[in-house]
């Protein structure tokens, strides 16, 4: 016999999680590896707190990033590896 399970979310709960220091610490590492798995130099990342949640993102900085990043699409190579 089955029953039914409802569940109930407390969403202040989970937008505190979300926006949180363990999200972003999360974040911060996982956008430090896939700036780190880019390649050399000039690419940056960061963590931002929205309104309902913490972000992350890795973008170049400087004009050989930017160069590096239009000749071979390494951070999109990074983010498909998982930046490992």
């Amino acid at each position: 016999m089955s029953r039914k399970c409802i569940v109930r979310l407390n969403y202040g709960e989970v937008r505190k999680y979300i926006r949180g220091e363990s999200v972003q610490a999360m974040l911060k590492e996982r956008a430090d590896n896939i700036a780190a798995a880019a390649g050399g130099t000039g690419y940056v990342s960061e963590v931002v707190i929205m309104p309902t949640r913490a972000i992350s993102s890795v973008y170049t900085e400087t004009d050989q990033a930017i160069e590096e990043n239009s000749e071979d699409n390494s951070l999109l190579r990074a983010v498909t590896s998982g930046g490992n």
